[in-house]
């Protein structure tokens, strides 16, 4: 069986066979055609091609414009150049169907997972909006009310938002430096504060030295200490400062 490379050094010498018989040949248009069927054949290199330069050259022993013994020698070449076409198409055709595009690797372990994509902000928006539906008609989950006590609550998230951005814990969190109980928890805060939403799995990428269940601890320590809070439920549900309007106005301050 030709081997690619020789079929195509095998291909070329033909070519250059045909073109120095060529130089004899007392017919002016044979001599082009010749040469012409010689260049088709070398740029394509398919059967189509080869089986016109045969014609020719078959042509040309025939009314004596080529030699009987060159004839011979170049169609003979020919004729194996057209069976190594077939081999060589018979052994891409096995490859091919050895290779079972069903047992490819995943791809999905090449691509990094971004914390959150833009493409699922209408799908939380919906999330957040039927859970707030939710909230409002479940009497078992009353709204706050307005007044004299929701002051009061925002006098007291404000004094916590002042504690979170003079804590220097945060500047750990961009070292990559969270090691106690209180450094993760100022780099989680950090984290929800620099993001519109912020779920679960967000953190869990952006940490992978804390496991999920530190992850959560530390949320719900957050969530009692009244500085985030969780809106939605289920896997639609996402985490956000309280107050965090007044907190962007204080860090554009």
């Amino acid at each position: 069986m030709f081997t690619k490379e020789f079929f195509n050094q095998r291909s070329f010498e033909v070519v250059w066979a045909v073109f120095r018989v060529a130089e004899y040949i007392k017919r002016e248009k044979m001599r082009e055609v010749l040469e012409n069927k010689a260049l088709e054949y070398i740029y394509r290199k398919d059967l189509e091609s080869l089986a016109s330069l045969e014609d020719v050259v078959r042509l040309a022993v025939n009314i004596k414009e080529i030699s009987q013994i060159n004839g011979k020698v170049i169609l003979r070449e020919i004729d194996n150049l057209r069976q190594a076409i077939f081999d060589i198409s018979a052994h891409q055709s096995r490859t091919l169907i050895e290779k079972d595009p069903e047992k490819a690797p995943n791809v999905e372990t090449i691509f990094s997972k971004p914390p959150v994509l833009a493409s699922e902000f209408s799908k939380i928006l919906k999330e957040v909006s039927f859970f707030d539906n939710n909230h409002k008609n479940n009497p078992a989950m009353p709204l706050e009310k307005s007044g004299k006590a929701e002051v009061e609550k925002d006098k007291e998230n404000s004094q916590n938002f002042e504690v979170v951005e003079n804590n220097p814990a945060i500047a750990n969190k961009k070292s990559g430096n969270v090691n106690s109980v209180e450094d993760k928890q100022m780099a989680i805060l950090e984290t929800i504060k620099e993001r519109v939403f912020c779920r679960l799995r967000d953190l869990i990428a952006l940490y992978p030295e804390m496991s999920e269940r530190t992850l959560r601890y530390n949320i719900q320590k957050l969530i009692d200490k009244g500085l985030i809070e969780r809106v939605g439920s289920g896997p639609g549900s996402f985490l956000k400062l309280k107050k965090a309007s007044k907190l962007a106005k204080k860090t554009a301050s």
